[in-house]
């Protein structure tokens, strides 16, 4: 008896959620989600140039300091 109340205690809690469904994407735009990418690589490229140009300029000065312990 209480094996059953407890089931179904359980089971009502029990939702389906967008993680559980079986859609799944699909690859009709890799391409373009293929180019996208690209792009954002480059531009993270073109980021880490100007930062490392920046640290090795001596423009930038980087302090590392122990945080306090309270």
């Amino acid at each position: 008896m209480v094996a059953a109340v407890l089931c179904c205690c359980v089971l009502s809690f029990y939702q389906t959620t967008d993680a559980q469904s079986s859609s799944r994407p699909t690859l009709a735009n890799a391409p373009q989600d293929r180019q996208a990418m690209i792009a954002n690589l480059k531009e993270i490229k073109e980021l880490l140039k100007e930062q490392n140009a920046l640290l090795r300029s001596g423009r930038v000065k980087v302090v590392v300091t122990k945080l306090s312990e309270e």
